[in-house]
């Protein structure tokens, strides 16, 4: 499935990436839109992050886990 068809009913999505784990989901506050992610290894959380968009957040994953990588 594409991320901008998660992006539009989304619940949750998790993919693996380099190790890491990528968990994104609906912002749970109501008055903001957008959606949030964490970046974990060995089930202790690395980053997170607010993003607008499902493709977003994926960047943004994906951009601090190639980061702690170096």
């Amino acid at each position: 499935m594409s991320t901008s068809a998660v992006n539009k009913h989304l619940k949750t999505y998790d993919e693996t990436y380099s190790g890491h784990v990528i968990f994104i989901e609906s912002n749970p506050d109501p008055y903001r839109e957008g959606v949030i992610w964490s970046v974990s290894k060995d089930d202790v959380e690395c980053s997170e992050g607010m993003e607008f968009s499902v493709e977003a957040a994926l960047e943004a994953a994906r951009n601090s886990i190639d980061l702690k990588l170096k």
